[in-house]
């Protein structure tokens, strides 16, 4: 998306509200999807989510084959060049810490996501309720992440310089990764995750536009690539130890993992000197007026 709006040479500020918009349909369609999958589960067996889920991948993949043009990078620059150049970007501190701070960042949401599932029915079990809504908890988390987002927008507005005030996110979300740790309460644990999720909704709109600001666009792919190896790393190795770590315990690491996010954020943050944070200069300031056709997504409408 930043490559198409670069290519048809749309102002930088747009990026914010794209950005949000971004957010807000991924959430509204997980609110669908959760919606769906509990009313499909009753009604058509535990398996028919999944073959829905089939339905709309087959969708997605006719609209992007009939709408979606090719993202080709530099065309002038030869693979190796490509390659040299972005392990290059690595010299560069902003560039490193802000790939830390989204692989830890990422990588502790993930093991989230695999154990938000059996903490809720555990502690669900100890309070003596069996069955489970997980479908209308889902649907609950991603209208929390919806919530983020509008966050994010009320934010922007006033302090336009996200690498400054994101650094508040990472240990507002170790807090809440670290209190599944600290008791199995069922309805703690749920305000946790919910807590969790409008962070994130937060989160994605802001590193969307960290990533725009601190990584060139010619090799923004292949670096996020190269970040994602640690972040795989990371889930790969929790996952595999699940078994002989206890649940509290993975969640602790978590917490751990989301403070380091926040170490790097912190580091990164000092990185921009007073000029880099001078609001007079900062492009996403200058409003110029929308083409007709091309205005960008009013959220409050």
């Amino acid at each position: 998306m930043v490559s198409e709006h670069v290519r048809r040479q749309f102002d930088t500020e747009w990026l914010t509200t794209t950005f949000a918009a971004s957010t807000h349909v991924n959430s509204f369609g997980a609110i669908c999807a959760g919606v769906v999958a509990t009313g499909m589960q009753h009604t058509l067996g535990l398996v028919a989510p999944f073959d829905a889920s089939l339905m709309v991948l087959l969708l997605g993949t006719f609209l992007v084959v009939k709408g979606w043009s090719e993202n080709f990078g530099n065309q002038f620059m030869k693979p190796a060049d490509t390659w040299r150049l972005a392990l290059s970007s690595l010299n560069d501190p902003k560039v490193v810490y802000l790939g830390l701070a989204q692989s830890l960042f990422e990588g502790a949401m993930y093991v989230f996501v695999f154990m938000w599932t059996p903490a809720l029915m555990t502690s669900s079990k100890l309070e003596g309720e069996v069955n489970l809504p997980l479908g209308l908890l889902f649907t609950t988390f991603m209208m929390g992440v919806m919530l983020g987002a509008n966050v994010f927008e009320l934010i922007i507005t006033k302090y336009p310089h996200v690498e400054s005030w994101s650094i508040v996110l990472f240990p507002a979300a170790a807090v809440c990764l670290l209190l599944p740790s600290l008791s199995e309460s069922h309805w703690g644990r749920v305000m946790a995750f919910l807590g969790f999720e409008v962070i994130i909704g937060v989160f994605w709109p802001s590193i969307a536009l960290m990533r725009s600001r601190v990584i060139p666009e010619d090799i923004r792919t292949l670096v996020l690539n190269l970040f994602r190896v640690p972040l795989n790393i990371i889930v790969v190795l929790v996952l595999y130890n699940a078994d002989y770590l206890e649940e509290t315990s993975i969640f602790t690491y978590a917490s751990v993992m989301m403070l380091l996010a926040g170490a790097c954020q912190l580091k990164l943050s000092g990185l921009f000197n007073d000029r880099d944070l001078d609001v007079s200069k900062d492009v996403s300031l200058q409003r110029p007026a929308f083409p007709p056709r091309l205005a960008p997504l009013n959220i409050q409408s």
